[in-house]
């Protein structure tokens, strides 16, 4: 399977004989974007309470820097 095959997949629901079709990357895409959403809860909270994240933490490789 190619990009270009994803790029025209579709994803099918049925709903009692009601149907319905969205491209596969909604699919993938909204638990990603929801999840991201969350993330940021979760980092506004922390702050709000005064924990905040601490500023050596390097993000792209998940350890403290020096």
């Amino acid at each position: 399977m190619t990009a270009a095959d994803l790029a025209t997949r579709r994803v099918k629901f049925s709903d009692g004989g009601t149907y319905s079709e969205y491209p596969l990357w909604n699919l993938i895409n909204g638990p990603i974007a929801d999840a991201l959403y969350h993330t940021g809860q979760l980092v506004t909270f922390r702050r709000t309470i005064g924990n905040p994240a601490d500023p050596r933490v390097n993000h792209f490789r998940g350890k403290l820097t020096d």
